[in-house]
Parts: structure tokens; sequence; C-alpha cells
């Protein structure tokens, strides 16, 4: 059998280029910045599951051409509209903000190996700063998006490694509650004590609108009942129990009135009476777990083998692990650690710091 792939493809670029007997005509973006594009309804239909459900409503006619409007900007839709005709994108000529703004759209026109694409190409070391900078909007776009499960985890477990991504960035007061829920949700949301993060909570907290002034000896009742509210649904996600007895005092027992009298109750007794044994739900301390994605640091131990060239990025896709050893290296490195993991149906091991 001889098949002819180039001459196929070849052929259709050409259609693409001269727009031999188009009927459709799309404008794509929005005001002031509007481009027109002729395109074949033939080819949409066939590439894309969008654009064969589009087709079968009422669609406004012009002259014998279907008329279609696009939100996307007109380098993306070109971009798209290529890859229908030519059946490929170089992701490589691309700067990772292009490569991202293509990810949504390519969603909505149903392009699944594209998004797939996208999101490895993105992955990969070569955009890491990118990502790490944006980590946020990244998170909150692919947010509940099972097409985008992908980079949805790898930015999830970056955070997750280091939590500075999340609480030191000028966009943690606007960040979605809902997915800094998933955060607190998690044993391996790492900080190095639990007080940092009803810290920043309550930094999230005084400033919504309207904003509280963080002076509680000042407050109102309005603004008690606010603040109330706010926190209600992270009271029980925070493990106040891992909190030393000076920060309970000093930073949590003055925001009683906010907090339900039995949990001040409870961990007033945890600390005060700590040998007698209480009927207390006490949550795992948090840990930084070496088996999820995270950025090599070599400076973080005292190994001449980790240099620039072997660091970066280690993401481990829901790779089934069959086995998990942990070597405590000498006194000198006490505090480090190797995990050594075998998957399964596999003879290499895949280990590090």
């Amino acid at each position: 059998m001889i098949i002819f792939h180039e001459e196929i493809i070849k052929n259709y670029e050409n259609l693409y280029k001269n727009k031999d007997k188009y009927d459709v005509i799309i404008y794509a973006g929005e005001k002031p910045n509007i481009k027109e594009f002729h395109a074949h309804s033939l080819i949409l239909r066939t590439q894309s599951k969008f654009f064969k459900s589009a087709f079968i409503e009422d669609i406004e006619k012009k002259n014998g051409c279907f008329i279609l409007h696009s939100r996307n900007s007109p380098d993306v839709f070109e971009i798209l509209l290529r890859y229908m005709y030519y059946g490929n994108i170089d992701l490589t000529k691309l700067q990772s903000h292009e490569i991202l703004n293509l990810l949504l759209p390519s969603d909505e026109l149903e392009f699944q190996p594209l998004v797939k694409c996208i999101q490895e190409t993105l992955i990969g070391e070569n955009h890491e700063d990118f990502i790490i900078k944006n980590i946020l909007e990244i998170i909150e776009l692919t947010y509940q998006k099972e097409s985008f499960d992908m980079l949805w985890n790898f930015c999830l477990q970056q955070i997750c490694f280091k939590t500075d991504h999340l609480f030191k960035s000028t966009k943690f007061l606007t960040f979605n509650p809902s997915i800094f829920e998933i955060f607190l949700k998690r044993d391996d949301f790492y900080v190095s004590n639990e007080i940092i993060i009803w810290e920043n909570l309550l930094k999230w907290a005084y400033d919504q609108d309207p904003i509280i002034q963080q002076d509680i000896n000042k407050w109102n009742k309005n603004e008690f009942t606010m603040m109330e509210r706010r926190l209600s649904r992270f009271i029980q996600l925070i493990r106040f129990y891992h909190i030393s007895s000076e920060d309970f005092h000093s930073k949590v027992y003055p925001f009683k009135e906010i907090l339900p009298s039995n949990l001040i109750n409870n961990i007033l007794a945890y600390h005060m009476v700590p040998n007698e044994k209480l009927n207390i739900d006490i949550q795992p301390q948090r840990f930084k777990d070496p088996a999820l994605g995270y950025v090599w640091d070599k400076s973080a131990c005292g190994s001449k083998l980790i240099i620039e060239d072997n660091g970066k990025v280690v993401f481990l896709n829901g790779m089934s692990l069959s086995r998990k050893i942990v070597i405590v290296l000498g006194l000198e490195y006490v505090h480090q650690k190797i995990s050594i993991m075998k998957p399964l149906q596999e003879v290499n091991l895949l280990g590090g710091y």
C-alpha cells in the first residue's frame, strides 16, 4: 500500500491559502481588533465537533456564505484555523503566553489531542518560569475543567510544595476561595507552621468586599458577623492543634468570638492538660511529600551531583508506585531524605531528594 500523506496535506494547505470556493466568513476578535477569515464549511465540520454542531443551527448567511463570529483574538484564531487545514502546530515557535492562550479555545473547539499537547508543552522545563510567575491565574483557568487536569495537577503540586507561590502573590487576596479550600484539605499543602495558614486566611478575609479593619478591638457587631461568615467554610480545615500554645494565645484566641466555642475549649484543654486523653479528632500534621512534582533546589543539600543541567521540574503524572523506600543520610544531612520509588511492572528505580 502506498500512502501519500504529504501530498494530501499540501492540497489542504493550498486550499487554505487560496480560499478557493470558500463558503464561510468568520469575524474573529473584538472591536477595534477584528479580522475577517474565509474558510470552508466542510473542513470546519469535519475537523471540529464544535463547528459540526454550529452548522446545524440557523446560521446567518450573506451572499451565499455562512457568517460566524469568534471572541478569540485574530492571532489565536488564525493558528487554530491553520491547524484545521494543516493538521499541525509548531508550539516551539510560540512564546509561553501564546501557547497558554491556545488552551481554552482549543478545548472549546474540542481539539483534545491539541489540548493535551499544549499542557505537555507548558509543563516542560522551557516554560517553567512562566508557569511559576502566572501559577495562580493558570490554576484558576484550569479549575473544574476535566480536560485541563494535567496542567491543574501540576500547578496544584507546585503550590502545595511551595506555598509561597500562593501566600506571597499579590493576587492572593482576590484568589478563588473554592480553590483555596481545596488546598487546605490536602495533607501535603506544606507550611513550616500551621499559624502561617491562619494568618494568611485572616489577611484574605480582611480584604474582601467590604474591607474590614485589622484591629479587632475596633470591630462593631456587623464586622464580627461578616468575618465569621467569611471564615466559616475554612475553620474546620485549619489544623489548630498543630499551632503552638504561644501562637494560639496571641494570634488565634483573640478571635474566639468568631470561632466555635467547643473548638476553643478543646484547644485550651489540649494545651493545658497535654497528658490527659481527650475525645478530640486531631487532623494529621501537614507534610512535604517528595513524591510530588517540585523544582529541584540544589542549594538545599550537599550533593555535587545536582547541577544546573540536571536540576529540572519533576512531575509524576498519576504514576502508580508499588514501593517507596526512604533513606536518611548521615547526621550532617539528617533532615534530608532520599526517596526511592519502584513503579509497577518496571525494573528501574526512581529517586531523589
